[in-house]
């Protein structure tokens, strides 16, 4: 066996309803292993797909030359997967710094109701929940690990990272709110 592995090249081309099924599973979070499974492939074959179209879309591009149809799938099937991957992590990134720097705005509604189920009262009350500093220990360690990974030597040479965070005083006077926080690391 040589010591690089390479994927073998995929038998057939994925169909256009195959590269919509994976594309629309990679969007909403799930992994490559459902993906395959939801396209009706095994992960090997997904796999073999994903390595062929991203050799396509790596390499210059062939003037004047039009791409073999399974080269093409793979190709589109690689770009439309890095995309909603890109996107899916933007948007999980998103939430969690939301949740790190602003907190969550937390809206509960209460229904009364009589015994024929008509509603009576309705009563709606918004809180916002302070800022969850384990959004943002998260994200630090996992977006820049060489600094707060514990990992990187800056952060083996100096020990732990000490996080605290201020809680927000209340309302200012410019009617919203200020949240301080400071990251600390040991000299």
């Amino acid at each position: 066996m040589s010591p690089r592995h390479t994927s073998p090249r995929p038998g057939h081309a994925p169909a256009p309803e195959q590269i919509d099924m994976i594309a629309c599973v990679l969007q909403s979070g799930g992994s490559l292993q459902t993906a395959a499974a939801a396209a009706a492939v095994s992960k090997d074959v997904l796999d073999s797909w994903l390595a062929l179209g991203a050799q396509v879309l790596d390499r210059p591009p062939r003037a004047g030359r039009r791409l073999p149809a399974l080269e093409e799938a793979c190709a589109a099937l690689a770009a439309r997967a890095r995309m909603e991957m890109a996107r899916t992590e933007a948007a999980c990134l998103e939430a969690i710094r939301r949740s790190a720097v602003e907190g969550e705005t937390v809206r509960e509604t209460v229904r009364v109701v009589d015994e024929a189920g008509n509603v009576v009262k309705e009563t709606s009350t918004t809180k916002q929940a302070a800022p969850q500093w384990k959004a943002a220990v998260w994200w630090l360690e996992h977006v820049l690990p060489d600094q707060w990974g514990g990992k990187g030597a800056e952060a083996q040479a100096c020990g732990p990272v000490r996080l605290t965070i201020v809680p927000d005083p209340g309302p200012t006077a410019a009617g919203g709110c200020e949240s301080e926080q400071e990251f600390h690391k040991p000299a």
